[in-house]
């Protein structure tokens, strides 16, 4: 995706609202399985429709920082693996 933005606007920065489009579109392909708190009931067709409108950046935004809060690893060791 960054390499087909990047030869499209070439030296010139990516648009936020395309950046957020794009973003969007494949966050509800492949990271995206479901919702709550929006006004419509997730199904693919809907997350797509509406993580690719520019007006719901804050969504996709927020999408983005969650995959990014789970993807965490907080490794903790008990005494008894201590060394391994």
């Amino acid at each position: 995706m960054y390499q087909r933005l990047q030869r499209e606007y070439g030296d010139d920065p990516i648009p936020t609202e395309v950046m957020n489009s794009e973003l969007g579109s494949l966050y509800a392909k492949h990271i995206l399985h479901g919702w709550e708190g929006l006004d419509e009931d997730y199904t693919p067709e809907v997350a797509e429709t509406t993580l690719s409108d520019p007006a719901y950046r804050a969504v996709v935004l927020a999408v983005g920082w969650c995959a990014g809060q789970i993807t965490k690893i907080d490794v903790q060791y008990t005494k008894a693996e201590e060394g391994n």
